[in-house]
């Protein structure tokens, strides 16, 4: 990359294109003229991390810092350019692509306004913009000239159409988990978006974010036990696909299912608008009706008059300790005692606990760092204990590992890797090296298993195992989704409730339609026959 040169820490060379701030740009500068003598029907940009933001690791002068030579860039080939795309952190991403954990939308204004001030073309702000006053506002103020939104574009890739329309509360806004970018960090498997479940989908399986066929079922009402995201995101599709009547109940008294309490650990607020989204579509749709505070029995169901019933019931934290690595509970790890709690006990239950506490992660995700930090801001000592190389393995892909262990060490939390927990007996827990088998107690008053969930699937189970009831009852399909199916994360939860909507008048909803491979077939007739199948998938969803 031509803009490497600029940065010492990359740039050792000794020659015309190395040392002095001329000649490591002199690269960039001879790219930029022999594109801008190439090329005269469209603009030319470039994208430049003004600021490396390389203190954490120590780099010092071998960055580049936006005040001096990222304005010096800018300065020197302006004339070369028709647009700048600003963006921060090369060597540090994770503060350019930043979290909603962390980072609050328009994080990167103070690089653009710096950019505005030498260069004579259009600015490109980026920083995940997904409030459309936010982003008149940064255009009027001269902030930048041009709004970069590339994660809310993945999570509603007609947001400037929805702006240009006045359908703001239409607008899919991104909740900056930062999933998408996972996917591509792992290196291989399809985009996910937390939000919209087509994404990376459009081709393969022919869904259009915004438009859906009439069922050719919909003269049929479907049942949809459970409102978090899986059951939500079903009943909206199936709203949309014209079902007679979709009737969205659940147990609880708002909507949301666990993502309700999750967006209220802290730096979780944005991840509720999975919720408020399909919240308001939910409200837009004649044929379906939310029902809340209401239990249902095998009984109920089956008497309900629906002839499809999706149970999507969610999943709960094990209060004993049952954890993959060794596929059974930890001795004296009981969360009906005052000495433990699972994350739902103390983030909606509000179960305190002693002083001490220690969080044993084998989930490597966001709850055990996030429980651990709930409770170091409640005044507690906390250790975190993780079996995994690292904690929060996976937000390595999200980049937030360095925000995450940054605000942890700034809390006090004591963090234990590649420690596994085999015991506790209230005063202290027992953890075991995973290589060298080396034990070692740690003094804590009180345990959190974030170690694994189980589905809440029973009614399921009840009415899966009866299809003599279930057909007297008149009940044609009986489907499992979200994590009453698996537990995972909340983009899987939403793509699956998605995908049964989508397919629900397939001859087995339940087995999800063939799609078109990434990887196409040798043989150059198998070939042309997937590519008319794709062709046809995308006639048919329009």
């Amino acid at each position: 990359m031509p803009i490497f040169f600029l940065y010492p820490f990359f740039n050792k060379r000794t020659d015309e294109y190395g040392g002095s701030f001329e000649s490591r740009i002199r690269f960039a500068r001879e790219v930029l003229e022999e594109v801008r003598d190439e090329i005269d029907d469209c603009a030319i940009g470039c994208r430049f991390a003004i600021d490396t933001l390389d203190e954490p690791y120590g780099f010092g002068d071998a960055g580049v810092r936006a005040g001096e030579e990222g304005i010096q860039f800018i300065s020197a080939l302006d004339e070369l350019v028709d647009y700048w795309d600003i963006n921060i952190g090369t060597m540090n991403f994770g503060e350019d692509a930043a979290s909603s954990r962390f980072f609050k939308t328009n994080h990167e204004a103070p690089y653009a306004r710096l950019a505005k001030t030498v260069a004579s073309k259009p600015v490109v702000n980026v920083g995940r913009f997904t409030d459309p006053d936010l982003m008149v506002e940064v255009i009027r103020s001269s902030q930048c000239d041009i709004i970069g939104a590339a994660r809310p574009s993945i999570s509603d890739p007609f947001l400037p159409r929805k702006i240009e329309e006045g359908r703001l509360n239409d607008i899919r806004e991104c909740i900056g988990c930062n999933v998408c970018i996972s996917r591509w960090e792992i290196g291989g498997p399809p985009i996910w978006c937390t939000q919209n479940a087509t994404s990376g989908e459009e081709y393969r399986r022919g869904w259009h974010p915004e438009q859906f066929s009439r069922a050719e079922n919909a003269d049929n009402d479907v049942l949809v036990i459970g409102a978090g995201p899986a059951g939500m995101e079903c009943a909206m599709v199936l709203g949309k696909r014209g079902m007679r009547r979709v009737h969205l109940i659940d147990a609880g008294p708002e909507l949301g299912g666990h993502v309700r309490w999750v967006a209220t650990m802290p730096g979780f607020a944005e991840w509720a608008r999975v919720i408020s989204y399909r919240q308001v579509q939910l409200g837009k749709l004649p044929n379906v009706e939310v029902i809340t505070s209401t239990r249902l029995s095998t009984a109920d169901v089956l008497d309900y008059g629906a002839e499809y019933v999706v149970v999507a019931t969610g999943s709960r934290w094990v209060g004993d300790g049952t954890n993959g690595p060794t596929h059974a509970p930890i001795p004296g790890v009981d969360a009906s005692t005052p000495t433990a709690a699972t994350p739902e006990q103390i983030m909606v239950d509000g179960k305190t606990l002693g002083d001490r506490v220690l969080v044993i992660d084998t989930d490597g995700y966001y709850m055990g760092s996030g429980i651990a930090e709930k409770l170091a801001r409640d005044g507690h000592e906390v250790t975190l204990a993780t079996h995994l190389d690292v904690v929060a393995p996976y937000q390595r892909f999200t980049y937030e590992e360095q925000r995450n262990h940054e605000r942890l060490f700034e809390l006090g939390v004591r963090l234990i890797s590649q420690e596994l927990v085999v015991s506790f007996d209230g005063a202290a827990a027992t953890l075991v090296h995973v290589w060298s088998g080396r034990e070692q107690a740690i003094a804590c008053d009180a345990v959190v298993p974030v170690t694994q969930r189980v589905s809440d699937c029973e009614i399921y189970d009840a009415l899966e195992g009866d299809g003599d009831r279930l057909e007297e009852a008149g009940i044609k399909g009986l489907f499992l989704i979200g994590d009453a199916h698996t537990p995972g994360m909340i983009a899987q939860a939403v793509f699956s409730g998605h995908r049964l909507a989508r397919e629900i008048d397939s001859p087995d909803p339940a087995v999800p339609l063939p799609f078109i491979r990434e990887r196409r077939l040798l043989d150059p007739s198998e070939s042309d026959h997937s590519l008319e199948r794709g062709a046809s998938a995308l006639r048919v969803s329009g």
